[in-house]
Order: structure tokens, then C-alpha cells, then sequence
């Protein structure tokens, strides 16, 4: 497992936080059917980590491995 792991590496996220390359031309459509959105409120992130979650949003925005939504279902 880890001679695979090793020869593998470059594929892998570097520090566990990066954004992988994103992948081009797919799609994920996931079916829901009838379920009602979850409603979540949302939480307040603690200030120390304010700024790390800000690059990695940031990181998944610029790669387009998520977008902006104004969704009101979460």
C-alpha cells in the first residue's frame, strides 16, 4: 500500500488542505426526488481559523470546484 501511495503522490492534495485540479467536464446530478431541503442556520466560525477558511474557499472558488449560490436551501 504505501509503495502505491508513494508512486502515486503527485495525485494526491499536498498539505490536506489544497484543492485538487478540478475535473473538467463532469457532472454531478444527483437526484433528490421529494426531499425538502435541510435547514441548517449557520455557524460562526471561531476567528482563529477565520483566515485559513477564507484561502480555502477562496482556493475551491478560483478552481471552480464550487460556486457562488444565493440557494436558500443548504
Amino acid at each position: 500500500m504505501r509503495r502505491i501511495l508513494e508512486r502515486h503522490r503527485s495525485i494526491f492534495l499536498g498539505d490536506g488542505n489544497a484543492a485538487p485540479a478540478p475535473a473538467r467536464g463532469v457532472v454531478c446530478d444527483i437526484d433528490v426526488g421529494e426531499v425538502k431541503p435541510v435547514a441548517l442556520r449557520a455557524r460562526q466560525i471561531a476567528a482563529p481559523f477565520l483566515v485559513k477558511v477564507f484561502e480555502l474557499l477562496k482556493k475551491l472558488l478560483e478552481t471552480e470546484l464550487i460556486e457562488h449560490s444565493e440557494s436558500e436551501s443548504l
